[in-house]
This record gives C-alpha cells, sequence and structure tokens, in this order.
C-alpha cells in the first residue's frame, strides 16, 4: 500500500512539474485508470483472504468459484 501511494505523489508531482512528454488532458484519465486498477487489485487481494499469495499454490482446503464475481 505504501508503495501505490508513493507511485501516486510521484505521478502527480510528474505531471505538474511538467516533465512528462505526453499532452496535458491524459493525466487524468491516466490517474484515474491507475486508481481503479489498484482498487481492483486491492479488492481482489481483499476477497483472497489469508489465500493471497505471490506465488501459485494449491492448499487443501482451497475452495474453486466457478461462477464469477463474488459479492
Amino acid at each position: 500500500m505504501p508503495l501505490n501511494a508513493l507511485a501516486i505523489v510521484v505521478g502527480i508531482a510528474i505531471a505538474y512539474a511538467r516533465i512528462g512528454v505526453l499532452p496535458n488532458w491524459l493525466f487524468y484519465p491516466g490517474e484515474t485508470l491507475f486508481v481503479v486498477g489498484n482498487s481492483f487489485a486491492l479488492w481482489s487481494m481483499s476477497l483472497l483472504g489469508r489465500y493471497e499469495s505471490a506465488f501459485v499454490q494449491v492448499l487443501p482446503d482451497h475452495k474453486v468459484i466457478e461462477n464469477g464475481f463474488i459479492w
């Protein structure tokens, strides 16, 4: 989570310093996609709970989800 916050702050600082080569109008759609993507990733990690891992693992009590999102 702190790395995500740092990335947001750095992105905003670069955009307002006008260091990037992209047009200014791309900043807000890009920031929106970044925030939505990170929100989706955090939501996915929260759903996985203790099963969340950076490595593919099969644990004895895994539950297979076959019908899309769980609300």
